[in-house]
């Protein structure tokens, strides 16, 4: 399973948000559109780190690209690839 439909998944189970929502807005910041709160985000990214295991740290967060359903998948395609 790719990375993104992967996240897409995941909000659609966690959150109840529908697919096809989340499809069409990749590139929004999931914390200002209220698809996650802080609570939600840590269980986001242990469960990211479960399924991928990758390690994500501060860096990874520097950039907001990282909060978008899309900069989230690529994050964890970088950690892939570095790992590999």
């Amino acid at each position: 399973m790719e990375t993104l439909d992967w996240i897409i998944n995941w909000f659609n189970k966690e959150k109840s948000i529908s697919v096809e929502e989340l499809k069409q807005n990749t590139e929004i910041n999931y914390f200002e559109n209220g698809y996650i709160n802080s609570l939600a985000f840590v269980n986001l990214l242990v469960d990211i780190e479960t399924e991928f295991g990758i390690s994500l740290e501060n860096d990874d967060f520097a950039d907001e690209k990282f909060f978008t359903l899309s900069g989230t998948a690529n994050a964890i395609k970088n950690k892939l690839e570095t790992k590999g």
